[in-house]
């Protein structure tokens, strides 16, 4: 039988393999163009150039990063390399933790 008492049962976002709990109260995670990892609870739009109104240069200011413990026990942003081909393609709806198989979450994580 699995006790299911001890499951977290909140928000994942899911990198690599790993999954990183995020607050209740997050909807989306998207990445910008500079590799860092964001959470929103609405859905994000486009931010475009101030000059050039056809060039998108990232989401919207209403954002939040996510946060993950380094080696030094500090809350620092999470980045990583682009996991799409663009920016604009990682937008992603945020799982469940119930619904994830095999939890192996990163120790100490925060947002």
């Amino acid at each position: 039988m699995v006790d299911t008492t001890k499951k977290n049962k909140g928000n994942v976002l899911c990198i690599d393999g790993i999954h990183i709990p995020l607050p209740d109260d997050a909807k989306f995670v998207m990445q910008e163009p500079n590799g860092v990892w964001y959470w929103t609870t609405r859905r994000p739009r486009f931010i475009f150039d101030e000059y050039e109104k056809t060039k998108e240069i990232g989401w919207m200011h209403k954002k939040n990063p996510v946060f993950v413990e380094s080696e030094y026990k500090h809350q620092k942003p999470l980045i990583t390399e682009l996991t799409a081909p663009s920016w604009m393609e990682t937008l992603q709806r945020v799982v469940t933790a119930e619904l994830m198989p095999a939890q192996r979450f990163l120790v100490g994580s925060a947002s």
